[in-house]
């Protein structure tokens, strides 16, 4: 049955996404214009310095094209003539042509971009294929799937290509049998997972009590109070030693029938590792007591959500010890990238003596094919237990728990040598394998003395472990816990989607009528519009052969036609046909309906724009405006915020950057998680609260959570309120999209700052204007070798060639003014990273330069300044921006009216955010086909 239905619809999707481009040929008269006055004037005075030989800035002018809508021909063009119009070109150094010369070559690529614009207004209706965010999310409100449940499956599709940096321009939106036959695949997975699945059996919880839980023989006088050793002495010691071992200071107690936690921080509470033996991980309290969740959790191969509950207590402590709420917090994964956790927490506000149940629901998404690395984390946000601080350039203690000093030292030099080395072989890129291989070699000697100091310890009876003086124990805060359970998954059975569409229910006879019935209310959801009646017949007449044919059972013949619809032309293309028609045409309401939803919500339209659609409303100027206010506000708008700026500001590649930890030890899970999260909160603040554009260059209010305000110094906010609007001063250095740390650490290495990537970004993401690409063999800017030089004297020193030199002075500029920020967008006045401190025997750093204009500067503050005195430059960037990602195609040259058009309307609003989405919306280019 597949085999019958895979080729025509797989024809049927390349004709439409492969219609023939329009194209802009010259005109006998203006091929004789550019043959004997345009070519001749190029070769006198443009050739020299881009052609093959020079290509001066990466810009070839000897082979441009003259057909302005093929490639990028309008946009070089339009550069020849805004470069020709100011003088900027030829150089003054070389022959200069008359006036009336350049107006003749100016006026032809004037009269050719007004000829090509023309031809594109009236080009053919656009189609292309849903991206694979779209495809899912549309799945989703089809079928009322879990969100979870559909984000999981988007990398099962391989990654769309893209076109001006979005995953939406049809050009790049391919589609090959291959991936077609993953799109059966995939239906056929969603329907019997999702939607027409079995009836799951019932879910059976998981319960544990800590008074009937096995403990290990870690007892002194008969109360417990073994502590979590650093992990480093379990490699030492063997059990007898470790369970002799007085350890002093406990981080944990039994305690009316439960168990009390002193400690907190980011350790770990409950380890559920392959097993809980002497402790779990290298913090407070691992292993604490031995059940069957660990087991549970390794062996849970379903994804879903799941039920945690809990019956605790909690002291929030008091004084500069006290916590804003006691937060219970669960972790599941594979590994400790904290991009790929789930996540679910608990506050818990009972008292100690007055425990109760808390519950907490979360979405696991397990690997069965690596399901013994699988783990969950339960952790709390009380003290810490131990660690170290390496803020003053010397390693100390900080926590609750002290080590004793002599062994201290000895641990914390063998692993800062461990790391040292560790680190200079990462550089080499050495096999992960082949590391420690040289670290077993290179540490015995240590080794054995640590391992002898411990066991003096064994012997003189002496505790290694003592409370921290600094902390006052009755006021820190606690935790307690008696019980927990876990269950899951947890199925709603039947699933919406599988209701709605049986909407007349199962027991009904799957007949002919019903099977029309039901393929009546289906297939315009589906396929986003009005199906005709023969559209219908044929569906259901594929349902019946399909039944007859391979002996289905009704409710097994609708699923194998809904498959089919799922991978057809109507349901995986946006579509916008024009038919017989040689000029534009409005949208339909319902193409009209489709456009506005996957550009504000990247999913189809939902009842209210389908129900005015159906009334032919929708264009109507005030509909049209009222809706798009509602789309912003409704949840699903965080479709544009997610993937709008997702592209727009890279945050989808965030994760390529690796962080050198070792020399950023302030850089934790917590802060990359929220580094992450800020340009998209940022954004959703401009959009929802209709605030100006310009905030994007720079604002005096940041969004932030408790992470990112402490590495920013912005003190006042609070854990439990996540992201927040903040006021901030010149003196805080941030504001807008440049101070972001997210954004500042992606254009680094990991080790050091990048000013020509951070150039590069700021000239492309803010500015439109990318930067041409590099001349071979250009090279990396080298490292430091032997001395202390800021980056931008090394940049100086890589400026060796004319054609480098031509590039670098437009370029660096914008990189160099960041570079008060660090690798890891942290603050700073000197160089640090690559064996520098930031102290004052660090070089201090000089971010002053000039824009292109000429316009300069000599702080970040200036640098902003100048950015926003030329903000235009910014403003046509970024609605050129928002409208590719609108239309689903490139916008260049040949969109100069419709630029200019928006630009103006939005600069009689104050450039407020909403103000552009409506003039996007309102605009000719959006409404018509």
């Amino acid at each position: 049955m597949r085999a019958a239905i895979t080729f025509p619809f797989f024809v049927t999707l390349v004709v439409a996404l492969h219609a023939s481009a329009v194209a802009a040929p010259l005109s006998p008269e203006s091929q004789k214009q550019f043959e004997q006055i345009v070519r001749p004037f190029l070769e006198d005075h443009c050739y020299s310095c881009h052609d093959d030989a020079k290509t001066r800035a990466g810009f070839r002018i000897d082979t441009l094209g003259t057909d302005f809508l093929a490639d990028r021909n309008a946009d070089d063009w339009k550069e020849i003539y805004d470069s020709l119009g100011l003088g900027k070109m030829p150089p003054k150094k070389e022959p200069r042509p008359t006036e009336s010369e350049t107006k003749a070559v100016t006026d032809w690529i004037d009269q050719e971009m007004r000829n090509a614009e023309r031809l594109a207004k009236n080009s053919p209706a656009r189609t292309r294929r849903l991206n694979r965010t779209e495809y899912f999310n549309t799945l989703r409100d089809l079928f009322s799937l879990d969100d979870n449940y559909a984000r999981s499956l988007v990398d099962e599709l391989p990654p769309d290509g893209k076109v001006d940096g979005f995953d939406r321009v049809g050009a790049a939106l391919y589609l090959d049998q291959a991936q077609l036959a993953k799109y059966f695949e995939l239906a056929g997975r969603i329907l019997s997972e999702r939607v027409l699945n079995p009836k799951p059996k019932a879910t059976v919880p998981v319960k544990e009590y800590v008074r009937d839980m096995r403990w290990e023989a870690w007892t002194e006088h008969g109360k417990f109070s073994k502590v979590d050793v650093m992990s480093a002495l379990a490699s030492i010691l063997d059990k007898k030693e470790m369970i002799t071992l007085r350890t002093g200071a406990t981080m944990y107690e039994l305690k009316n029938g439960g168990i009390e936690y002193l400690c907190g921080g980011d350790r770990i509470v409950l380890g559920y590792q392959n097993s809980v033996s002497y402790g779990a991980g290298d913090g407070a309290g691992g292993g604490a007591w031995i059940n069957q969740i660990p087991a549970f959790f390794q062996r849970t191969t379903q994804e879903g959500k799941y039920r945690l509950k809990f019956r605790a207590g909690a002291f929030a402590g008091k004084g500069k010890f006290a916590v804003e709420n006691v937060k219970l917090m669960f972790d599941y994964g594979k590994g400790g990238q904290i991009a790929n956790l789930d996540r679910g927490s608990v506050v818990i506000d009972a008292p100690l003596d007055q425990p109760r149940d808390y519950v907490m629901e979360v979405y696991l998404h397990p690997r069965p094919e690596v399901t013994g690395y699988n783990r969950g984390n339960l952790k709390w946000n009380g003290a810490p237990a131990y660690g170290q601080d390496y803020s003053k350039g010397v390693m100390f203690q900080t926590g609750l728990i002290l080590v004793a000093p002599e062994l201290y030292t000895l641990f914390s030099q063998l692993s800062n040598d461990h790391y040292k080395l560790a680190g200079e072989e990462q550089r080499k890129h050495t096999p992960p394998a082949a590391i420690n291989e040289i670290l077993k070699s290179k540490f015995p000697e240590m080794e054995e003395k640590r391992a002898a100091a411990v066991r003096a310890y064994v012997e003189a009876d002496q505790p290694v472990f003592a409370y921290n003086p600094d902390y006052d124990l009755a006021s820190i805060p606690r935790l307690w816990i008696d019980s927990w359970e876990v269950e899951g998954p947890i199925v709603e059975w039947p699933p919406q989607g599988r209701t709605e569409l049986f909407f007349a229910g199962e027991e009904k006879p799957i007949d002919a009528n019903y099977v029309r019935e039901i393929f009546t209310k289906f297939l315009p959801r589906a396929y986003r519009r009005a199906v005709q009646p023969a559209e219908i017949d044929d569906w259901v007449e594929w349902v019946l052969k399909a039944q007859a044919g391979y002996q289905l059972s009704g409710l097994d013949a609708v699923k194998e036609g809904v498959k089919a619809v799922l991978c057809s032309p109507g349901f995986l293309l946006i579509a916008e046909a024009r038919g017989e028609a040689t000029q534009r045409q409005p949208l339909t309401d319902y193409e009209l309906a489709s456009r506005l939803s996957y550009f504000l919500w990247s999913t189809m339209p939902d009842e209210e724009l389908f129900q005015l659609a159906s009334a032919n409303r929708l264009h109507e100027p005030m509909t049209l405006e009222s809706q798009v206010r509602r789309m912003i506000a409704d949840p699903r708008g965080i479709g544009l915020i997610k993937d709008f700026t997702g592209q727009w500001l890279q945050v989808r590649d965030f994760g390529r950057t690796m962080i050198d930890r070792n020399q950023y030890r302030s850089y934790t899970d917590e802060l990359q998680k929220s580094e992450w999260q800020e340009p998209y909160a940022f954004f959703q603040e401009i959009l929802r609260g209709d605030l100006s554009i310009i905030n994007f260059l720079n604002s005096d209010f940041v969004v932030v959570d408790k992470p990112l305000s402490d590495h920013y110094g912005i003190p006042g906010v609070k854990e439990i309120e996540g992201f927040k609007k903040m006021a901030v001063s010149p003196e805080q250095h941030r504001g807008g999209i440049l101070g972001m740390a997210g954004v500042l650490t992606y254009l680094t290495d990991g080790f050091r700052t990048l000013p020509v990537r951070r150039a590069a970004y700021v000239r492309d993401v803010l500015w439109n204007e990318p930067a041409k690409p590099p001349p071979p063999n250009a090279g990396d800017l080298p490292p430091v070798k032997g001395t202390n030089l800021t980056v931008r004297q090394r940049l100086e020193q890589h400026r060796n060639s004319a054609s480098c030199a031509s590039c670098h002075a437009r370029l660096d500029p914008f990189g160099i003014a960041l570079e008060n920020y660090d690798a890891i967008g942290k603050w700073r006045e000197r160089q640090n990273g690559e064996g520098m401190r930031g102290d004052d025997k660090s070089p201090p750093l000089d971010v002053s330069g000039a824009l292109p204009s000429g316009r300069e500067f000599h702080t970040l503050a200036e640098y902003k300044e100048a950015l926003l005195a030329e903000q235009d430059h910014f403003v046509r960037g970024f609605t050129k921006k928002m409208l590719t990602y609108a239309l689903g195609r490139s916008v260049g040259a040949t969109d100069r009216v419709l630029v200019d058009t928006i630009v103006g309307d939005l600069e009689h609003h104050d450039f407020r955010m909403q103000s552009l989405v409506q003039a996007v919306v309102a605009s000719e280019a959006f409404r018509f086909k």
